[in-house]
């Protein structure tokens, strides 16, 4: 996989092999990607004019022709061939069904999120697509535990930083109450990010539970032992809550990629980045 140096991090942080070692400074080698990486560069902002900064940023990349292309005849005919190699029998729906049946889909997810009296869990994660693109997906369960796709968003321009997860959270919060959806519960991965944004969003959100998968994992663990005697049947409907905080001592995995060969300077977008390829 090819990465991209930003120039501007090169020259701050003292050279290559400086900047190589800080996540913040490299990205995979996409046009778009390293466009966005330059918005959030505070190092390129620092020795560039803001003129100059606005005029590179308003610059059109490859990727924004593939956005706007519309999907031709020949587009079509690829896609219903490679569904009748796969699957003869699958009848392709047209694309005004589809999308008539998405916007219904979306009311209806909407509907019984607002539906449940008790509130919703909303559960979610990130991920890296074939296109390098770094997706944020959110699921919301119902008490019943009906699993809902609230929605995904392209967030490759950013860091992972604790400040970027507490936006997209309150984001998510403000959208919801707009649609009157009450948001009870917010699990996550234990990222590190993740863990830093909860010990803030608790002490602003008393009100709200945020909880690692893990100690979810365990509450409903300990919810189905709860229902194995009538004690502790009583017991569970009793509580209102039971929120079980499970602090895990573990050592960190280690998990290589890949490793760096040799560094190969090039020039392949823009001046302001140099690509550095690994295996």
């Amino acid at each position: 996989m090819t990465y991209a140096i930003c120039n501007y991090c090169i020259t701050k942080h003292g050279g290559i092999g400086a900047a190589q070692t800080k996540p913040e400074c490299f990205n995979v080698n996409r046009a778009r990607l390293c466009r966005n990486h330059l918005a959030k560069c505070p190092n390129f902002r620092e020795y560039v004019d803001n003129e100059e900064v606005q005029r590179i940023l308003a610059l059109s990349v490859p990727e924004d022709k593939k956005k706007c292309k519309k999907s031709s005849d020949d587009d079509n005919n690829e896609t219903i061939a490679i569904f009748q190699f796969l699957a003869p029998g699958v009848i392709l729906s047209k694309r005004k069904a589809i999308t008539k049946y998405s916007e219904t889909l979306q009311k209806n997810i909407i509907k019984i999120s607002k539906s449940d009296q008790d509130g919703v869990t909303a559960t979610f994660d990130g991920w890296t697509n074939v296109k390098q693109e770094h997706i944020w997906g959110v699921v919301f369960l119902t008490t019943s535990g009906q699993p809902l796709i609230w929605g995904a968003y392209d967030i490759s321009a950013e860091r992972s930083k604790t400040e970027d997860v507490i936006r997209h959270i309150e984001k998510l919060m403000t959208d919801a109450n707009e649609g009157h959806i009450n948001i009870k519960a917010f699990i996550s991965d234990l990222a590190g990010e993740y863990a830093a944004a909860w010990r803030q969003l608790r002490r602003k959100y008393p009100s709200k539970i945020f909880l690692p998968y893990m100690a979810h994992q365990m509450n409903l663990i300990f919810g189905e032992i709860f229902k194995e005697s009538e004690l502790h049947q009583r017991i569970s409907k009793e509580k209102r809550k039971l929120v079980i905080m499970v602090i895990l001592g573990h050592s960190p995995t280690l998990c290589t990629l890949g490793y760096r060969t040799t560094l190969k300077i090039r020039d392949h977008t823009h001046d302001a980045y140099v690509t550095d390829f690994c295996a």
